[in-house]
């Protein structure tokens, strides 16, 4: 018969801090990803002949739980 190994304990207060935390991280990759967006138009345009600067839509999808869809 085996013996019962470690069985770990998952504090429902430590869950709700993880989930917090995931919101910010998505936020924030979220954020840089549109900086470095803005940013490489700029500089195309910047070192372009043709000063054009396309319109570009931010589209985000979340599911009903508010988080981000990756």
């Amino acid at each position: 018969m085996l013996e019962k190994g470690y069985e770990p304990e998952i504090k429902l207060d430590l869950i709700d801090e993880l989930n917090q935390f995931q919101k910010y991280k998505t936020s924030i990759q979220n954020n840089l990803i549109k900086i470095e967006h803005e940013l490489e138009r700029l500089v195309v345009n910047r070192n372009s002949e043709y000063k054009y600067i396309p319109n570009t839509p931010d589209i985000n999808v979340s599911n009903s739980n508010g988080f981000v869809l990756e």
